[in-house]
């Protein structure tokens, strides 16, 4: 398992971005590609041992009567994770008027996922298994994006400008976030995107932000979740 190109292209853009007079450490890229590629073969194993489905992508359009989106179960008030399989999180067809054009669902992943885009696109929606899930949005090619905490309404991020593709991560609710505003933080690490040893939320729409913090949470998992990206026009 390898990364793709616009990955690291990707990386190296918001490394240098965030310190244009600096080198590209290209050891510490390596070590935490590492540890993501190692997380990504740790999950996969855990997977296919409990002959999981690691994902299930969604068709434009109508679902089949068959896979008909589910009422949300209540909040659970003993745990954060409730009993949901990828079927039970299917994103509804149509969402405040907006047609659902694509989207995808997964078990238990803790890298970022890219969604095609179009120029009609207008909202990202994602429903969690795990409640407390750490869900990150960002629009590649871009610095605009979403971090916050999955409620049982989901997360949702509305697109305001044309982009070609989405990225979406859903961490678990564990995860090292630290979601008070970079003014309140007694250490803020810019280049590492750090909120006093931990990774600032707002920090995490950057790739290589997302990308280190995916290593670091190595096998823990998110859950079962989904996302529906909708357009209208």
């Amino acid at each position: 398992m390898s990364f793709t190109e616009d990955d690291l292209r990707d990386l190296l853009a918001e490394r240098t971005a965030v310190a244009p007079r600096r080198d590209t450490d290209v050891a510490q890229i390596v070590r935490r590609g590492r540890r993501v590629l190692l997380a990504r073969w740790t999950v996969g194993v855990a997977l296919t041992g409990a002959a999981a489905a690691a994902m299930l992508t969604f068709m434009p359009g109508e679902p089949p009567a068959t896979m008909a989106a589910k009422p949300r179960p209540t909040l659970s008030t003993t745990s954060s994770m409730r009993a949901l399989t990828p079927m039970d999180l299917q994103p509804p067809a149509t969402l405040d008027g907006l047609k659902r054009t694509g989207g995808m669902s997964a078990t238990g992943m803790g890298w970022g996922q890219d969604l095609p885009a179009t120029p009609a696109t207008r909202l990202v929606s994602v429903y969690c298994q795990d409640t407390g899930a750490w869900v990150v949005i960002s629009l590649r090619g871009t610095k605009e994006g979403k971090a916050a905490r999955c409620g049982a309404d989901g997360v949702r991020f509305e697109v305001k400008r044309q982009v070609k593709k989405i990225r979406v991560w859903v961490f678990p609710a564990g995860a090292p976030v630290d979601d008070r505003p970079i003014a309140e933080c007694v250490v803020h690490d810019k280049k590492l995107g750090t909120c006093d040893g931990r990774y600032a939320a707002t920090e995490l729409v950057r790739y290589d932000v997302a990308f280190a913090m995916a290593g670091d949470t190595g096998s823990q998992l998110a859950g079962n979740w989904a996302v529906g990206v909708y357009s209208g026009g």
